[in-house]
């Protein structure tokens, strides 16, 4: 089986990691891949440095004329059996290209809660009969989806973690020795792009409210992107330097989470949250907010608490509850390891190469 994935994003975010694992973990199972990546994009330097079967093809919009130009050739030499287009922006030109190169059989993977807007392109584009299945990471999202494309062409596969990486990691950089975070101190974490939607404002105010209770917080906030300033300007009016720190972009997760005691993340929106998952298998007590997918994996005292999206006060009792309490960490962390196994990136693989069987045998 010859798989080609299309991935057309600059940056390198959740959805990235995910196409990373999906063709690492398909060439286990006898999948041949080959990668089309946006030129220079993250996902461009790591296909060349893990020696990927890849083709970099410089993508300005979704109409671009000369990207799709490439996408008709690399269809015609690839001649791939099932083509997995992984956003919308892969959607839209590989619909065009295929007017070109017909009889593609494609398979988009929908990972953002957004709503699909109604109209006559949309309706067009999730139709298509060359539009096999679109694959949702959550249930949240199926339902979303189907109200445009019907439920019979819709598939809920979860997204998937390496669960072997969380186990005993490195600890290159010691965070309480980086950012002068003494021994008494409870740090509470939360990994993402500071973007809107992640809403780290509220993730501030949280800690704000939750240090007038609790003094001994320490609160990291792991990521870049464009709220990056506002948010820093943000701690300073507060005069919270030393209680809330922004890390920048850090590449060794599981390492960070091995020395967290607490993990939470108030996002207004989000397809499922793979950072959830991994702080299921770094055995973190979770804070969440109740949006998309997520209520789908934090179970509120199961694998986590859980509340509605903003609702700082909420938030903040139980970040002064888990504090307080040693032992409800330790047991919601121990039940979101046990629930984090049925999230590995193998199972993950099995579903999609099974689905993309079903397809070629229809």
């Amino acid at each position: 089986m010859k798989v080609l994935h299309v991935s057309t994003e600059k940056v390198w975010r959740g959805g990235e990691q995910q196409i990373a694992y999906l063709i690492e973990s398909l060439q286990l199972l006898g999948v041949e891949n080959v990668l089309i990546c946006n030129k220079n994009s993250k996902m461009h330097h790591y296909a060349k440095i893990n020696k990927l079967n890849y083709r970099a093809v410089r993508i300005k919009n979704s109409i671009d004329l000369l990207a799709i130009n490439s996408f008709v050739k690399i269809f015609k030499e690839v001649k791939a059996d099932i083509v997995h287009l992984h956003s919308s922006k892969a959607h839209t030109l590989s619909l065009l290209a295929n007017l070109f190169v017909p009889k593609q059989k494609f398979v988009l993977h929908r990972r953002v809660s957004f709503p699909i807007s109604a109209g006559f392109i949309n309706n067009i584009k999730y139709n298509a009969n060359s539009l096999k299945r679109i694959i949702c990471i959550s249930k949240e999202i199926q339902t979303r989806v189907q109200n445009i494309t019907g439920i019979s062409k819709t598939e809920v596969i979860y997204s998937g973690i390496n669960l072997d990486k969380f186990n005993n990691p490195i600890k290159e950089i010691d965070f309480r020795d980086r950012f002068q975070i003494d021994s008494e101190q409870i740090i509470i974490g939360g990994v993402g792009a500071l973007s809107i939607e992640k809403d780290f404002n509220t993730f501030i105010n949280t800690a704000s409210i939750a240090l007038k209770k609790v003094p001994n917080l320490s609160f990291l906030i792991v990521g870049d992107g464009p709220e990056k300033d506002k948010l820093k300007e943000k701690i300073n009016q507060l005069g919270l330097n030393q209680k809330i720190i922004l890390t920048g972009f850090l590449d060794n997760i599981p390492s960070l989470l091995s020395q967290l005691d607490i993990f939470m993340l108030c996002s207004q929106s989000e397809g499922l949250g793979t950072s959830f998952l991994d702080a299921f298998a770094s055995k973190l007590p979770v804070v969440a907010t109740r949006t998309g997918g997520v209520p789908e994996i934090v179970i509120h005292n199961k694998t986590g608490l859980i509340t509605e999206p903003g609702n700082t006060e909420q938030l903040a009792q139980f970040i002064i509850e888990l504090a307080q309490n040693p032992e409800k960490r330790i047991k919601l962390g121990e039940s979101a390891k046990k629930f984090v196994k049925d999230f590995s990136i193998e199972e993950m693989a099995k579903r999609h190469f099974n689905l993309y069987k079903k397809i070629l045998n229809s």
